[in-house]
């Protein structure tokens, strides 16, 4: 939702969930115990224990970017404790969905908008060209190793004419060897 307001990326990860983790602190802070009573009972918390704690800057950031109704959906949907963040179904009964403009409208229209506007499809779009840089690579190595495999046996074939006039005489018989 924030993406909608601000067209970037809340949370821009590199894919990790360490560096998930992370990302989301800088925002959100570091949870507390007071704030998630169950953060200490989660598996893997001693290893993935965040190192210093930070402070919640999503009100300093996002506040002003946001409609009131959006930044206080925002700010309950995120917190730490999975008990005390709405439901689904308060979310879809939150203010923002249900009173603030502009009013819901059928998405008829939606389906012949053009545009890359879901991350899956960029994914996929990204992944596309990666795949197809990586096979433009493949080809120019292949075609190099072919160019220096043609000067290899060039290379040979004239070394061996070469020897080939060489003649010297057998000490033995008085004719001609060839190497």
């Amino acid at each position: 939702m924030i993406e909608i307001f601000t067209k970037h990326a809340i949370f821009p990860g590199d894919g990790g969930e360490i560096n998930q983790l992370d990302k989301l602190y800088n925002v959100l802070g570091t949870p507390t115990r007071s704030e998630w009573p169950g953060l200490v009972d989660m598996a893997w918390f001693e290893l993935l224990r965040p190192t210093e704690r930070k402070p919640n800057v999503f009100a300093e950031k996002y506040r002003e970017r946001l409609t009131p109704a959006a930044f206080e959906l925002l700010q309950a949907m995120f917190l730490y404790d999975p008990a005390k963040r709405p439901t689904a179904g308060d979310v879809l009964e939150h203010p923002y969905f249900t009173t603030e403009e502009p009013a819901p409208v059928p998405a008829f229209g939606l389906k012949d908008l053009q545009g890359d506007w879901h991350e899956f499809e960029s994914k996929a779009l990204r992944r596309e060209n990666e795949r197809k840089d990586k096979e433009a690579r493949r080809a120019v190595r292949h075609e190099e190793h072919q160019r220096e495999k043609e000067k290899r046996r060039a290379s040979v074939s004239a070394s061996t004419e070469r020897d080939a006039k060489r003649i010297r005489p057998s000490s033995s018989q008085g004719g001609a060897e060839v190497k």
